[in-house]
């Protein structure tokens, strides 16, 4: 990545550093101490909307991995994270396990479910991955659903979580939300990390090439099923434990809470955000999550004193925009936020002049 005239490398660890320039380090410290005071200074509500976007900052990253930098569709991102949020539940419920390991345990096994239903990748590619990985999602719900699996899961009326426990200590009580902020904070903040290192290492420039041309990758050596499989299995993580940090923070577990709506949400946020780049997984979840405060706000406040019969066609509604979302942005801006900020960028840095 070029940085300004005047700004140069000195070593290795400058060259690879996320906040290379002054003002880059400037920013991210303000707004470190912006992100750590907000629930201080802001009401409840606001909190919990942030959390909801930490939640999908970790959850679209997994998938901006699997389509925006390894190329491969996935239609079944809901489901691997209802994996993880089952997962976790049951760790907590019946394990006993606090809330790190048990998050981390969804994560694992939606990560073992992404590797097996990755594992068509090696034959079919574009339209009919999506239908496969379709198929998958459906296939998750159908086990969930089993006579034999579902008393255990709670389905369909769900259960209940234990609070979040960190060891010795139990968050509840009137500073929960305030709490589970920075918890879901610190989530996003390592996920974004390890997504980032990860995109610059050699497992991410191998993605990287299997999504601009399989074929010229496999002449250069890399194993093309191994990687996307690979692919899979690390988006699956991250969906994995966007569910199960998102049921602990909701505390209630039922599978509507991950149907295939949620999937074409997320799909959403890394098209308008910016597919291959993580950046737009974090602009393009502001940007859907306070949309979609928004829609709800005034079905509440409006719609709903207007005509209750309208209101129950919100989460409908809500499908129609993000529709309209993905259509105007492939027509106008491929490349998302990202890429419009970047030329805004441009043209403040060269104005007055054109060129």
């Amino acid at each position: 990545m070029s940085a300004p005239s005047g700004i140069y490398s000195k070593s290795y660890e400058d060259e690879i550093a996320i906040a290379r320039t002054p003002i880059e380090r400037l920013a991210l410290i303000i707004g470190s101490i912006l992100l750590l005071v907000f629930p201080l200074i802001t009401p409840t509500y606001y909190s919990v909307v942030a959390i909801y976007i930490f939640i999908a900052i970790i959850s679209s990253i997994g998938l901006n991995i699997l389509t925006g930098f390894a190329g491969q569709v996935s239609l079944g991102h809901s489901a691997l994270m209802a994996v993880g949020a089952y997962a976790a539940a049951v760790a907590a419920r019946y394990a006993g396990l606090q809330f790190l390991p048990a998050i981390f345990i969804g994560g694992l096994a939606a990560a073992c479910a992404g590797f097996v239903f990755g594992a068509p990748s090696l034959r079919i590619k574009g339209f009919y991955l999506a239908i496969s990985t379709l198929l998958a999602h459906y296939i998750i719900f159908f086990i969930i659903h089993l006579p034999s699996v579902a008393p255990l899961l709670g389905v369909p009326h769900g259960f209940i979580l234990p609070d979040v426990a960190l060891g010795p200590f139990t968050i509840s009580g009137t500073f929960r939300n305030l709490y589970f902020y920075y918890i879901a904070l610190g989530l996003a903040v390592f996920s974004i990390i390890t997504a980032h290192n990860l995109m610059r290492s050699r497992i991410g420039r191998a993605f990287v090439a299997i999504r601009d041309n399989e074929n010229a990758a496999e002449v250069l050596g890399i194993n093309v099923y191994r990687y996307k499989l690979l692919a899979f299995t690390i988006s699956s993580f991250y969906a994995g434990l966007a569910g199960a940090t998102y049921v602990y923070f909701v505390r209630v577990i039922i599978p509507g809470h991950f149907e295939l709506r949620v999937t074409i949400e997320y799909i959403a946020i890394i098209l308008l955000g910016g597919l291959g780049r993580i950046w737009g997984s974090i602009l393009g979840s502001f940007i859907i999550i306070i949309l979609s405060e928004g829609i709800r706000y005034i079905t509440v406040t409006y719609l709903y004193v207007i005509s209750p019969e309208v209101s129950a066609y919100v989460e409908a509604f809500k499908l129609v925009i993000y529709g309209a979302i993905i259509i105007v942005i492939i027509l106008t801006e491929p490349y998302g936020v990202v890429a419009l900020l970047r030329k805004v960028k441009q043209y403040f840095k060269l104005w007055p002049f054109r060129y």
